[in-house]
């Protein structure tokens, strides 16, 4: 996102917005939210995001809330009266809802119920078992998602278990995943180097 975002920052910018549910609130003690790590990647450059759910009206004005929500009987589509704000992360979360009766090889429907896991129900053990599951179907994006939310939680054994889906994801043909594979490889070259000396 940095990569894209960094050619439009000219002298009238004065800050970046990040639009989606909890984007400046970190998902952990330790951790940086979306927000931080943007600003960050963009040299220090103000990044704005979200500190809640978020809700988007007809007229594009936006607000957050932090309660719970109400899970219904059953599934099935999901119905607004006309011109009523809609939630955002309801939109992505619906399909973790009915996970249970999604076809367990579809790789991308597995996928979709591991992002509503992620960004609706704000459940990251369970996102992450969707995300390995998904992978195992062989969804690529699903692979690269779950190995950055193990090398997120920053543990020897949760990077070799990162490298293995990056590996997972590379051999699908996912160019995030390869490009991030290469950067591990180098630092544990790195590692290795500075462990046995020049």
């Amino acid at each position: 996102m940095a990569e894209q975002i960094r050619p439009k920052l000219t002298s009238k910018v004065e800050r970046v917005e990040l639009v989606g549910s909890w984007t400046a609130v970190a998902p952990a003690p330790g951790m940086r939210s979306s927000a931080e790590r943007l600003s960050k990647a963009l040299g220090g450059f103000p990044v704005q995001g979200e500190d809640g759910f978020l809700w988007l009206s007809k007229d594009g004005s936006r607000r957050t809330t932090h309660q719970a929500f109400t899970l219904r009987e059953g599934a099935g589509a999901y119905f607004l009266p006309k011109d009523a704000e809609l939630m955002v992360a309801l939109v992505a979360g619906w399909p973790a809802f009915v996970q249970g009766m999604l076809p367990e090889d579809d790789a991308e429907l597995q996928m979709r119920a591991a992002v509503g896991w992620d960004v609706f129900f704000l459940c990251p053990d369970n996102a992450l078992s969707a995300y390995e599951y998904a992978a195992s179907k062989g969804s690529a994006i699903a692979a690269y998602n779950a190995a950055m939310m193990y090398l997120e939680r920053g543990t020897a054994e949760g990077r070799a278990s990162a490298v293995a889906l990056l590996e997972r994801g590379a051999a699908l043909g996912d160019a995030k995943s390869r490009a991030r594979l290469d950067i591990e490889h180098a630092r544990e070259s790195g590692i290795t180097q500075s462990s046995t000396g020049p």
